[in-house]
């Protein structure tokens, strides 16, 4: 069987990230309006994202790896995960305008997205369909890359919060751009356990081991729906 061309995919999807950031950036400075940045970032990583999948499911397909539609709960439990982590993002930066306090901050990001994820996230890979032997390679990847991620994040925030490279013109966008890593980062620990249950019930597919103990229940809760 070919190898998934997850270098490729990586390519693609760094580029978009790249393009997406400078767009964020340029309609920033100006403007200076972060709704618009915003607005123009989630533009663009919606098209960027749109463009990599209908290249990217044809190529799974081909080889042997299943391709589903997410249910209707699956939607659900993303856009209500993607709308609590706005709404931390929102609380943060109001909670910090308030007691210019930064750990109050931190503190507000944690006491709304812990809840979050220990039901929320839960609830998604239960929902997901069953992995496969053969997605042993995208799941060790997207594993691996948890960690790049976090690590980058976690410079950059600390880069914000001291104040390093910070320009005083886009003081705002930067109080709400430490507010979305807060949250991020506080999710993360949630994430990066699905994940890596994933890739280890793919690594034990691939080597022969017994069924992961999700399978059965995974496989229920598609029946229902």
């Amino acid at each position: 069987m070919k190898r998934l061309p997850i270098v490729r995919l990586f390519v693609y999807v760094f580029v978009m990230v790249i393009v997406t950031t400078g767009l964020g950036f340029g309609v920033c400075l100006e403007t200076n309006n972060v709704t618009a940045m915003f607005a123009v970032m989630l533009l663009s990583f919606a098209v960027g994202m749109v463009l990599i999948f209908r290249w990217w499911i044809p190529v799974n397909r081909a080889m042997g790896v299943p391709t589903t539609k997410p249910t209707r709960a699956q939607w659900l439990i993303t856009v209500t995960l993607m709308a609590s982590m706005a709404l931390a993002v929102v609380i943060e930066h109001f909670i910090y305008q308030l007691t210019h306090s930064r750990f109050a901050e931190a503190t507000a990001a944690v006491c709304t997205l812990v809840p979050v994820g220990f039901f929320i996230l839960p609830q998604a890979y239960r929902r997901t369909r069953p992995v496969t032997a053969n997605e042993l390679q995208l799941s060790r990847f997207n594993y691996y890359m948890q960690f790049v991620l976090v690590v980058i994040f976690g410079l950059n925030l600390w880069l914000q919060l001291t104040e390093r490279h910070s320009d005083s013109s886009i003081t705002g966008m930067r109080d709400w751009i430490i507010a979305m890593y807060f949250s991020y980062l506080t999710v993360w620990p949630f994430t990066i356990m699905s994940v890596r249950r994933r890739y280890l019930e793919a690594k034990a597919l691939k080597e022969g081991g017994p069924p992961d103990r999700w399978q059965g229940y995974n496989e229920r809760l598609a029946q229902n729906d």
